[in-house]
């Protein structure tokens, strides 16, 4: 299982989380991050493996873009 464990939007960070998720896998090896996209096999349920994956991972980044912020604010 992952031990680190990506959260992002696609709508605004995608792109960093990709170049992130290259990184770390580079540094520490592709069973060691938990990027939703390269993460999930087909035929499971993404809510129960997302579950699981932050449950048991040891590093939790999210990733924060505009959107997100300016959503954020109008939530409120």
């Amino acid at each position: 299982m992952p031990s680190i464990f990506l959260s992002y939007r696609r709508v605004d960070t995608s792109g960093h989380t990709g170049r992130l998720s290259d990184a770390l896998e580079a540094k520490f090896g592709h069973d060691a991050v938990f990027h939703d996209v390269q993460s999930i096999e087909a035929g499971n349920r993404f809510d129960e493996v997302i579950d699981s994956a932050l449950a048991k991972c040891r590093v939790f980044i999210p990733l924060i873009g505009d959107r997100t912020l300016f959503q954020a604010t109008l939530s409120r």
